[in-house]
Formats: structure tokens, sequence, C-alpha cells
């Protein structure tokens, strides 16, 4: 039998939502990052690592769909806007 092609376009809200969620762990990799003071503090080093494999791992799945140039622009916007925003939530501070 010959493959069957479907006329719609892909669904694309996988996606979008894998994008959103590294943005989240770009978001909190960020944060790790501080917390860890320079990677002295084993436990906040730890947690930026396993952030900052998660933040790529869904911003790969995310790129499988959506176009490079957009996704990554997406995905450092959701970090540049988190990570200051949630920081002094966070840490304290100014």
């Amino acid at each position: 039998t010959t493959p069957q092609t479907s006329t719609q376009p892909e669904k694309k809200g996988g996606a979008w939502i894998a994008l959103l969620t590294a943005g989240v762990f770009e978001i909190g990799y960020a944060l790790a990052v501080n917390g860890s003071a320079g990677f002295t503090a084993p436990l906040w080093s730890a947690i930026a690592v396993v952030f900052f494999l998660f933040t790529l791992f869904f911003l790969s799945v995310a790129l499988k769909r959506i176009d490079v140039g957009i996704g990554y622009a997406g995905w450092a916007g959701i970090g540049a806007i988190g990570a200051p925003g949630l920081g002094p939530v966070w840490f304290g501070g100014a």
C-alpha cells in the first residue's frame, strides 16, 4: 500500500508547549546558576545541570516542528524576560 498523506497542515500545538516548557527550564537554569555561586554550591550546581539538560531537550523537541529562528527567539525571549523578573523574587534585591 502507498502511504497516505494528509491535506491538513501538521499540528504544532505540542511543539509550542515544548517550547514554553523549554523556556521555563531556561528560567530555572539561569536562576540555578545564580544560586550556584559560580558552581561552588553543590545542590544549586546539580539543579543547574539538570535544568540545562531539560531546556535543551525540550528546545530540540520544539525545533522539530517550529522554524529554528522563531523557536530560538521565543526560547531566548522567555529566558530573557523570566530570569530577571523572577531573580529578585527568589534571591532578593532589586
